[in-house]
């Protein structure tokens, strides 16, 4: 399933603070929760995903940013999408 790059991984690790073995060890976390949630072919939240994680100063939950999952972004004026 991972496939494994130790350049990659060393410039991961300074750029986004989390190497390839600690990100692996994240699918496996005996306390992760699942939560199912229904599908639907006509969905417009498709691809939606959220995070929560804990800092040591309380639970955080974080929702991507609207726009970077592709939805048009709302304009101020005639802009075309």
């Amino acid at each position: 399933m991972f496939e494994f790059d130790a350049a990659k991984s060393a410039a991961n690790r300074l750029k986004l603070g989390i190497d390839f073995p600690t990100a692996r060890a994240l699918w496996h976390d005996p306390l992760a929760l699942r939560i199912p949630v229904r599908r639907s072919a006509s969905s417009s939240r498709a691809g939606w995903s959220s995070a929560i994680s804990t800092d040591g100063c309380g639970d955080r939950a974080r929702r991507p940013d609207p726009n970077q999952l592709g939805a048009p972004r709302a304009t101020g004026g005639s802009e075309s999408l």
